[in-house]
Formats: structure tokens, C-alpha cells, sequence
């Protein structure tokens, strides 16, 4: 669920980037905000709960180790993509 919301998320930024208009530029936006609801954790915590349920603790405690991880690894890395644009 959160890797098709990503993905959506993601053609929905770059249409936003290649088409300015004001019409385009909303509709994008409203694309964003609704694949936005199938990027939380709250999205993958249901989901653990219902796939999982035995094993729905320990689900949860990887899948948040696992985002902390990459939340770690990749800030340092937007940070100079980003000193790199400007």
C-alpha cells in the first residue's frame, strides 16, 4: 500500500513540475493529498494488523526501525542533492 502510494505520490510531483498551470498545478496538488492518506504509518499499521495478526507487535516495531533507518540514511543524502542544486 505505502510503496503504490509512493510511486502515485511521486508521478503526482513530477506532473505538478511539468505542467505550471493553475488548473494542473491544483489538480496534482488534489492527487497528492489523497495518495497522501496511503503513505502513513497509520495505512501500514492496518495493514500489519489484518495480514499479521499474531505477529502484528513485532511487524510494527520492524516497520518503524526500518523507516527510522531510511529516514537516517537518506536525509544526509537529499541534504547535498540539495547544496549540489544550488
Amino acid at each position: 500500500m505505502m510503496a503504490l502510494g509512493s510511486v502515485v505520490a511521486a508521478c503526482a510531483l513530477a506532473l505538478c513540475a511539468l505542467f505550471p498551470g493553475r488548473i494542473a498545478f491544483v489538480a496534482c496538488m488534489i492527487a497528492m493529498e489523497i495518495t497522501s492518506a496511503f503513505v502513513l504509518y497509520n495505512a501500514a499499521f492496518a495493514a500489519l494488523m489484518q495480514i499479521a495478526l499474531q505477529t502484528t507487535q513485532r511487524s510494527i516495531t520492524h516497520r518503524t526501525l526500518i523507516a527510522d533507518f531510511a529516514s537516517t540514511m537518506f536525509w544526509p543524502i537529499t541534504t547535498q542533492i540539495h547544496e549540489q542544486l544550488i
